[in-house]
């Protein structure tokens, strides 16, 4: 899907934490400790805080699962993924006096997208060959057509 839907519940395991020991200080007369050590009541606020967050996962994918119903409804399908494909074009080292050679499935990556940090990784899907031959001339034949052109 281009967007993804919005979170039901946007909170973190972290702040359902703080919120529940809030909560838990407001109520009673329990006091997180100071030593960085955690005693049962603390044990059970983060085993609580675990449980809320994989119930809080779930719900946060209940607005994706009725879209896929919707789309099942109207006879619509997911495409499979697909590997993306896009131009790469290589260049010869200035003066190389013979044609290269790249072979198939070689890894070539691009910058990161704006806004992550990991690269994109491309693969060529079939060997190819870096010549030094210049273009001259491109011609185009139609033969059904009984005809030709120049398209350089």
């Amino acid at each position: 899907m281009a967007s993804s839907p919005p979170k039901i519940d946007q909170r973190t395991y972290e702040e359902i934490v703080e919120q529940t020991e809030n909560l838990v200080q407001k109520f009673t007369d329990w006091k997180p400790t100071t030593e960085g050590k955690t005693d049962a009541a603390g044990a059970l606020i983060r085993i609580f805080s675990r449980m809320v967050n994989s119930v809080s996962d779930r719900l946060n994918q209940v607005p994706e699962k009725n879209f896929l119903a919707f789309l099942n409804l109207i006879g619509g399908q997911l495409t499979p993924p697909q590997p993306a494909k896009v131009p790469l074009t290589f260049y010869l080292a200035e003066g190389s006096p013979v044609d290269g050679l790249v072979a198939a499935y070689t890894q070539v990556s691009a910058p990161p997208a704006e806004g992550s940090e990991e690269e994109i990784v491309f693969e060529t899907d079939r060997e190819l060959v870096v010549t030094t031959t210049q273009l001259q001339g491109v011609f185009v034949r139609e033969p059904s057509q009984d005809r030709y052109r120049d398209c350089t």
